[in-house]
């Protein structure tokens, strides 16, 4: 999890937040990536509702601003990834295991 918030004094211009491009690129064809609103501070009634789910994390996000002392009054996220093996892996570790599989039947007959 992790929380965005400005500290006293900063200015946000509407509560843009920028620059969340997770792998400097689009996601690797492997893996799958889950951002979910978790929680908004009191008083926050604009922008995104609690539970808003983003399969594809945004490059841009606009939050009305929050000005918080510490860092876990603000926005509450949930990011996940999510590695999927490829079709390869998945038939070498087949094939492994079959192979174990065979030696194993061998010496139980022997």
């Amino acid at each position: 999890m992790f929380y965005v918030w400005g500290t006293l004094g900063m200015h946000a211009d509407n509560g843009i937040v920028s620059g969340w491009n997770w792998w400097g690129g689009p996601p690797p064809p492997q893996a799958s990536a889950r951002l979910e609103l978790l929680h908004k501070p009191d008083g926050i009634i604009d922008g995104p509702a609690v539970a808003t789910l983003w399969t594809t994390p945004p490059t841009v996000l606009k939050l009305p601003n929050y000005n918080s002392s510490d860092g876990l009054t603000g926005y509450q996220f949930r990011f996940t990834l999510t590695l999927v093996p490829k079709p390869p892996s998945i038939l070498a570790l087949a094939g492994g295991l079959a192979a174990v599989g065979g030696f194993a039947l061998t010496r139980s007959r022997m």
